[in-house]
């Protein structure tokens, strides 16, 4: 995944031999690296853009699902292109500019191409944009000559009215029928300028920027690729005449040209079928990655129940966002160093959507769940009931959504499902604006597609005419946003006990180490920080200098740090002693955190699902509960054999028939081999 920086030191020194002092530009994408599996739906992209001399540059992204926020650019926006998924009568151009209380900071002028396949657009038109809001749309609205039907739409700001930035926070259409109509964000063009950096170890380091953007990825395989332009000096002021194509970004009439493509696949569900040798990999395509079994997270019942994990998320932090107070005086992590780095996992639980129908019968309640489930008793019926009825679904917050998939009864060959009906929209469950009215539904699955990628927050159906006289039998609603992804709501673990333990790797840079002070690198270990405890607790791992990697096996996710430490004995600690299991919410169960050390070989390297634990060969682990008499209250693990580095065992406080133990002083007991530990836990209340 990690580009070496000899090899992209060696790529910019042949770059700047072959080409001309003036002219010479290479683009590098920093991060990610290509061909991984990911569950981020947010992927960042970093690219840094070296030319020999200053020059502004264009630099052009494809974009497969949209970016996190236009708002939120730091560059002034040169083009957007649009997709409409299907051909529409567009009437006028809709753009919502970044706020400003003193100066707009939208175009002033544009131009607008239009294509129905993607490839060859019309020629442009120059339009002039207003620096007020329409009051009706609360947006900037350039009307267009005349009606036109098209698919895609290229906009380019000429002129801004301010000079030195563009900015917006979205691009919309105005269909025929004063609708406001969503469109995917297909290729996005930003301006840029590369400017000698003051560094005076290095006075001939030649003109730089890093370039950072963050991307929505689609559901499967997604193809990403960066250009980098430098225009005639002429260009930047006039209409855009040439071909954008996510395929192939044209370079257009420039000096020079450069480029790179990444590969990369977004897993937005875990399911069995992305699984090798039964463990997914996943990786954020920069400094983290995780293998895990396939039945860590129980995903045999992923299609039984909701309530299951559908998702594995990581993202970095910021070493200087963790504060110091957390680890200054931690007598594990070495003095006067600080992480090198952080990631945050998070296992996310699917949700249902919460329903209700406008009629209800003695066994089925007006109020639902839309929860994934396409058989009774999930299906929602209304027999006997007079047309029309409706069935409101409340999607948590406001989406784009594209499709609408509903799931009609099936018994035998007869279907119970709808005939026709219409499609409303809601962002308070009090105003509904109508979308569309359908009567073309199949008997089982029907798909409908909302022309307009509408915003909502309520989507409600409403049924005029059915199957079979005055009874709607639905199986199911499904909701997709306008890139084909699933419309879900999720509940979030930042800390989550795994059934089989998974392998992580971190992977540091040389400039994490010299940030971070750290003096012996061989001291490298991941931390885990437990939030009740208020720490930041050794966990391990090895070490591989050559890689620049920190790795381990564990049983469990949470954030991980890696630090410089100083001790390396094996550990054992509770996150909460006292802890009161009294159903309170606070402090109701303790975690007995243990981590070994080890200098092994790193995991790929060893045995499937075993580890060298510094001369441990496979321990067994005992940990009992005992009270004051020495009698055995309950044992929270019985020669259990371990072959990882971190485990981490929760107690609930109850005893072995499941009831909840007196409040008192109890002994823990731990044998782990030939190693022994024992203390005191409190429980109160």
């Amino acid at each position: 995944m990690r580009r070496e920086a000899t090899f992209r030191l060696t790529n910019l020194i042949y770059f700047c031999c072959l080409l001309p002092a003036g002219a010479g530009l290479d683009l590098t994408i920093l991060q990610p690296g290509s061909n991984f599996v990911t569950s981020n739906q947010i992927l960042h992209l970093q690219a840094e853009i070296v030319s020999t001399t200053p020059s502004p540059i264009i630099v052009s992204v494809n974009t497969p699902a949209g970016v996190q926020s236009l708002a939120e650019l730091e560059y002034s926006i040169h083009a957007v292109q649009v997709d409409l998924g299907q051909l529409l009568k567009i009437k006028g151009l809709l753009i919502r500019p970044l706020p400003q209380p003193h100066y707009p900071l939208g175009p002033r002028t544009v131009t607008v191409a239009f294509s129905n396949n993607g490839q060859t657009f019309s020629t442009p038109l120059t339009l002039s944009a207003p620096s007020s809001l329409s009051p009706e749309l609360r947006r900037i609205l350039i009307d267009l000559p005349e009606p036109i039907t098209t698919r895609y739409i290229r906009l380019e700001m000429v002129e801004g009215w301010q000079s030195d930035r563009i900015a917006i926070q979205a691009f919309e259409l105005l269909d025929e029928e004063k609708r406001i109509v969503q469109a995917n964000l297909q290729l996005l063009s930003l301006q840029l300028e590369t400017s000698k950096p003051l560094d005076l170890e290095q006075p001939n380091k030649l003109p730089r920027v890093i370039f950072d953007l963050n991307l929505i990825l689609q559901n499967g395989e997604n193809r990403i690729t960066v250009a980098a332009q430098i225009p005639n000096l002429n260009q930047l002021d006039q209409p855009f005449t040439g071909g954008l194509s996510t395929n192939k970004l044209n370079q257009r009439d420039s000096v020079v040209y450069s480029e790179e493509t990444i590969l990369l696949y977004y897993l937005a569900e875990l399911n069995t079928a992305a699984t090798e040798n039964g463990y997914f990999t996943l990786s954020d395509g920069a400094q983290a990655q995780i293998r895990i079994p396939e039945n860590a997270f129980d995903l045999a019942d992923v299609y039984a129940h909701t309530s299951a994990i559908r998702k594995l998320q990581f993202t970095p932090v910021k070493a200087d966002q963790i504060s110091r107070l957390s680890y200054l005086t931690n007598p594990r992590i070495a003095e006067g160093t600080s992480p090198v780095v952080v990631y945050r996992f998070e296992a996310l639980r699917q949700e249902s959507f919460m329903a209700e129908a406008s009629s209800e019968l003695p066994y089925q309640p007006a109020t639902l769940a839309v929860d994934g489930i396409r058989h009774p008793p999930s299906t929602w019926m209304t027999r006997l009931t007079p047309l029309p009825i409706s069935l409101t679904v409340n999607l948590v917050k406001q989406r784009s959504i594209g499709q609408v998939v509903v799931y009609a009864h099936m018994a035998g060959e007869k279907s119970f499902g709808p005939k026709s009906g219409t499609i409303h929209i809601s962002d308070d469950n009090i105003k509904f604006v109508e979308v569309l009215t359908f009567d073309q539904f199949e008997d089982r699955r029907t798909v409908i597609d909302l022309p307009t990628r509408p915003k909502a927050q309520f989507v409600q159906l409403e049924v005029t005419e059915s199957q079979q006289v005055n009874n709607v039998q639905i199986d199911e609603i499904e909701f997709f946003d306008p890139s084909g992804t699933p419309i879900t709501t999720f509940t979030t673990f930042d800390h989550l006990l795994l059934h089989q333990p998974a392998q992580l790797q971190l992977s540091y840079r040389p400039t994490d180490l010299l940030r971070a002070g750290v003096r012996q690198e061989e001291n490298l270990r991941l931390f885990t920080w437990e939030d009740s405890a208020q720490e930041w607790q050794i966990v391990g791992g090895i070490v591989d200098t050559t890689a620049r990697t920190v790795q381990i096996q564990l049983n469990y996710i949470a954030t991980f740090a890696v630090f410089e430490t100083t001790l390396i004995q094996p550990r054992f600690s509770w996150s909460f002693n006292p802890f009161s299991p009294d159903n309170n919410g606070v402090a109701d169960t303790t975690r007995l955190m243990l981590t070994i050390p080890g200098t092994g070989p790193p995991i790929g390297d060893s045995v499937e699902g075993e580890l060298d634990l510094t001369g441990i060969s496979a321990p067994e682990l005992v940990v009992g509960i005992f009270d004051i008499n020495n009698k055995l209250i309950r044992m929270l693990i019985d020669r259990t054999t371990i072959n990882t580095r971190a485990v981490s065992i929760e107690w609930d406080g109850k005893d072995r028939t499941g009831a909840t133990v007196d409040i008192g002083v109890y002994i823990y007991q731990i044998r782990l081999g030939e190693y022994r530990d024992n203390g005191i836990i409190v429980v109160g209340r």
